[in-house]
């Protein structure tokens, strides 16, 4: 199989959950030790996946969730895949620990931005392997997507697969989205440098805003502390939100929706809302700000459908189209993971949607551009005629002038010599008169 169907059949069998691996078990359930900092700990049985922010919204804290794996008669090596834990973890089989993501505790990293494969220690005797207790600590920051996904417990070899699955799916998507939302910040930033229309301005900054976000998700340390760090996450969301619809807006002549003062006041108290949001704990007023950007886009959308059946011109089309896609993910992202709480494992459609937007965005860059580009040689060329048609009648006039001044000259002279000629001849009468 050619290695690009490879990684897209693993992308797709990560984004719907599926599995070709049957050997492979999967723990649904574990007895949890939730301890809220500041709080008495919390014995209870939960079903994975479990996430933090459900169970305790806007605090930090610790669980331990502790399951049972059965003996098996394989004597095959063994592995653990997590799709997502954290915000930092430890993993023990029988009180022995056999993997660790950053320190408890310690905000710097979030090993929840990756899938984790955990090759468990080979003490299978000749029968197999015998029962044990696996035991999987971490520490969660608040709105931090803490908690434990399903985990999988197989043959190494299985397991590998299913985790390079999950992995290869999540970069792909990441990457592919970061990829296209550099390449077309540059080629914006190449066109507002050669034109200087905000239009290119505006795509830039937005694209450069949404790459930023999207790097969130691979990126373990981030260059800022948390909370702060959320904050500024949330900002690049924010920004690339609202830069992305006004310059869909701005393409059909329709930007005016987001310039009104209702507009601007909301936008600064989402960018407050939103930095309170994580620095405060408070998810609700994170899940608020959302809210109130997925009511702004409804209007956009009717605009944008407005447009594409008034113009019917390829760019409303392609305008149109590309809205929908991007507000379908981002309020498919909002209903199933902010208030339906899915798999903290499952793979998010923003970047593919994302990516998506940035290929149609710079493509109805590149189409502009080459329109404009095309006028201004129009232009430049009729200018060039018009100059060359002026030259020529500034020549023929300048020609005609010269010809009526030596024609005026000419005749000067001639009247001169007649006044000459006149005045001695009278002269010469008046001399006869006086000899007479």
């Amino acid at each position: 199989m050619a290695p690009w169907l490879r990684l897209l059949l693993a992308a797709a069998l990560s984004l719907t959950g599926l599995s070709a691996v049957a050997a492979v078990e999967r723990v649904t359930h574990a007895q949890a030790i939730l301890t809220p900092a500041g709080g008495a700990a919390q014995t209870t049985e939960v079903t994975l996946p479990h996430r933090w922010d459900q169970s305790f919204p806007g605090q930090d804290g610790m669980a331990s969730y502790r399951f049972d794996i059965p003996a098996t008669k394989t004597t095959g090596p063994r592995a653990l895949y997590l799709p997502r834990a954290g915000n930092q973890i430890e993993v023990w089989l029988d009180e022995r620990l056999v993997h660790h993501a950053g320190q408890l505790g310690d905000a710097r990293t979030d090993s929840a931005k990756m899938p984790i494969w955990v090759p468990l220690p080979e003490v299978a005797h000749a029968q197999g392997y015998p029962a044990a207790r696996m035991q999987v600590r971490v520490t969660a920051q608040a709105m931090r997507w803490g908690g434990l996904s399903t985990p999988w417990i197989g043959p190494r070899d299985e397991v590998h697969g299913l985790y390079l699955e999950h992995l290869r799916s999540r970069q792909i998507g990441a990457w592919l989205g970061i990829g296209a939302l550099l390449l077309s910040s540059l080629m914006a930033a190449g066109f507002w440098w050669s034109q200087r229309e905000r239009l290119y301005l505006v795509m830039c900054l937005g694209s450069a805003a949404g790459a930023l976000r999207i790097f969130d998700r691979v990126l373990e340390q981030p260059p800022l502390p948390w909370p702060w760090w959320g904050a500024v996450s949330a900002w690049a969301l924010l920004a690339y939100l609202v830069l992305v619809g006004y310059f869909l807006l701005m393409l059909i002549d329709r930007q005016q929706l987001l310039e009104a003062r209702w507009f601007r006041v909301l936008l600064g108290i989402d960018l407050l809302a939103s930095a309170a949001a994580f620095v405060l704990g408070l998810p609700w007023l994170w899940t608020l700000v959302l809210a109130s950007l997925v009511g702004v886009a409804a209007p956009l959308w009717i605009a944008m459908a407005q447009a594409a059946w008034r113009q019917r011109t390829t760019r409303a089309l392609a305008v149109f189209a590309t809205g929908t896609v991007h507000l379908g993910a981002t309020g498919f992202e909002w209903l199933m993971v902010r208030l339906r709480g899915t798999d903290p494992g499952t793979t998010s459609l923003m970047p593919y949607s994302i990516a998506l937007l940035a290929l149609l965005m710079s493509a109805l860059l590149v189409r502009r551009f080459a329109r404009v580009a095309g006028e201004h040689r129009a232009l430049a060329v009729t200018l060039d005629e018009r100059v060359r048609q002026r030259e020529a009648e500034l020549l023929r006039r300048h020609a005609e002038l010269r010809q009526e001044y030596a024609h005026q000259a000419a005749l000067q002279e001639r009247q001169r010599l007649m006044r000459d000629i006149h005045d001695g001849v009278g002269v010469q009468l008046v001399g006869l008169l006086d000899l007479l």
